[in-house]
């Protein structure tokens, strides 16, 4: 079983590259950043971005798939709570 976090260099072979062209691939956005406050990259977030270079659609038949539709409302989740808005956000998706 793969690690969910690898250094960079452990990354760059996840994602088939050498270390100096993910450093690369980070600098321009294909590549997500680590994980803010380590050297560590979660390997869930490669996948996606991955995903995303090599055109490989979760919409292809224009439905989205449940993964991509949970991962904008976590997303969007986590941007407003980013923001202070001092909502519940578990409680406001009826979670206790």
């Amino acid at each position: 079983m793969q690690p969910r976090g690898m250094k960079r260099a452990e990354a760059a072979a996840y994602c088939g590259i050498s270390p100096a062209t993910f450093s690369r691939w980070v600098g321009v956005g294909i590549m997500p950043r680590s994980i803010p406050g380590t050297r560590v990259w979660d390997r869930m977030a490669l996948d996606r971005a991955l995903d995303k270079v090599s055109a490989v659609s979760i919409t292809a038949s224009r439905n989205k798939d449940e993964v991509e539709r949970w991962f904008e409302n976590e997303d969007s989740q986590n941007a407003r709570a980013s923001e202070g808005s001092g909502v519940d956000h578990q409680a406001a998706r009826g979670r206790p």
